[in-house]
């Protein structure tokens, strides 16, 4: 059967990959003029949304835990080598909002703010 996939970020990658394994023609549409989606870095190969950004910021997910299983799997698949790093990431917004990751959460808050912060982290991966 032949198939399009529309869209190369992750997503879309892994589909076409999972369906040509099945043995289908599978063709990605990609209106970028590179593959990757959101899993770039921007300043390095996406411009930021304001030009006097002089910020290396990431587009993507800089960490998945290893509760991921199929990721995980996928990756073991593929040979691409995973190392595990003991760091945290956050998302802050204009607001004065923010989710951070159990790392960050564990390094910077104790007792019921700690308990407040994984609360809101994993509302974030519930709306997910």
């Amino acid at each position: 059967m032949k198939i399009a996939v529309i869209g190369g970020g992750a997503s879309g990658m892994v589909s076409a990959y999972l369906l040509d394994k099945q043995g289908h023609h599978v063709t990605v549409f990609e209106r970028q003029p590179i593959l990757g989606g959101h899993i770039r870095t921007l300043n390095k190969n996406v411009k930021p949304d304001r030009s006097d950004c002089r910020k290396i910021l990431e587009g993507g997910v800089l960490e998945f835990p290893t509760a991921f299983t199929d990721f995980i799997a996928l990756m073991k698949e593929l040979d691409v080598e995973l190392e595990p790093v003991n760091v945290g990431s956050g998302m802050f917004f204009n607001n004065g909002d923010r989710f951070l990751s159990s790392i960050n959460t564990n390094n910077n808050f104790s007792g019921i703010h700690r308990l407040i912060e994984h609360l809101r982290f994993d509302t974030l991966y519930a709306r997910s």
